[in-house]
């Protein structure tokens, strides 16, 4: 048989066999694989609207724990997680940040505890420096809560940064300033000075330990954030350890609670077995999945088209 080229695959529409895949650093870690010694360590990249996002660091846990032992290491960090966010709300620390791969329930203890609380704001998406500067001057109150989801856009701006310290800062008064004749703020009743009282959250997927360790170009920034807040990363840093936490949600949540034991194994069965192609490991996928189940009597060819890649 003729050797076939990469070119005779991609005009064939045909799957390229796995010699030809470029083995870079980030295929290695998105498969939950340790990559081989000798391969360049990427840093952070920019996805399709601009936001910063960085890649996850190599699996720091032993190749050797149990499932139940990555179930017993997750569970407890987000146990001490939801704990760090009733001490934001009852006003013990100024700020909190919480890193951790998307899909996998971060953002919902943050948003359930916060029903409760009359001063808060939730901001997805992007962000700019002067968007913050007006935000936080909006929520500048002593209990007031500030809540940046996945708005690591942030990051990438220096202005942003600066404000962040300023706002974290571990000093008595907090004081924050827009002194600049480039951008004006939007609003007269938005002063180029104020003191900030409130509090911030952040949920993000960017490894702050990671990027300061490859000495990213805002480490410096990042280290001192970190030395202003609680950071918690909450330690799933492979594929498997994905699939342990998506079980644990599945069991102990009401999450698919349309369907019956079976019909839930059967979910997780499918996101087990095919999770090397599945396009995200995640809980999100799980929903998906779940819902076809729900119904469609063909779920299990549907969810192969449409949740892993071909």
């Amino acid at each position: 048989m003729p050797r076939r080229s990469k070119q005779w695959y991609i005009d064939n529409n045909k799957p390229l066999p796995e010699t030809f895949e470029r083995k870079t650093y980030n295929w290695y870690v998105q498969r939950g694989l340790t990559p081989p010694e000798g391969l360049k360590v990427p840093k952070v990249i920019k996805d399709t609207i601009g936001n910063l996002v960085s890649l996850p660091s190599a699996p720091r846990v032993e190749v050797n724990e149990t499932e139940d032992q990555i179930q017993s290491r997750i569970k407890t960090r987000f146990d001490v997680f939801e704990t760090l966010v009733d001490d934001v709300i009852n006003g013990d620390i100024r700020g909190l940040i919480v890193s951790g791969p998307p899909g996998m329930g971060k953002s919902f203890p943050v948003e359930a505890k916060l029903n409760d609380v009359e001063m808060s704001r939730i901001v997805k998406g992007h962000a700019s420096a002067k968007g913050l500067y007006e935000l936080l001057y909006q929520y500048k109150e002593e209990g007031a809560i500030v809540v940046m989801d996945d708005a690591d856009s942030i990051f990438g701006d220096e202005r942003a940064l600066n404000l962040l310290k300023s706002a974290l800062d571990t000093t008595e008064e907090r004081v924050l300033s827009w002194v600049t004749s480039e951008e004006k703020l939007g609003e007269d009743s938005v002063p180029t000075s104020f003191v900030f009282e409130g509090s911030i959250i952040f949920i993000t997927n960017l490894d702050f330990d990671g990027m300061i360790a490859r000495g990213n170009r805002i480490a410096k920034h990042l280290e001192a954030i970190i030395s202003r807040t609680h950071y918690i990363d909450l330690m799933m840093k492979s594929q498997r350890d994905c699939l342990v936490r998506i079980k644990q949600v599945v069991k102990e949540s009401k999450m698919l609670h349309y369907l019956n034991a079976a019909e839930r194994k059967e979910v997780i069965q499918f996101i087990e077995d095919h999770a090397p192609k599945l396009r995200e490991v995640s809980l999100r996928t799980a929903l998906k999945i779940g819902s076809l189940r729900k119904s469609n009597g063909n779920w299990f060819d549907v969810a192969k088209i449409t949740c892993c890649k071909n």
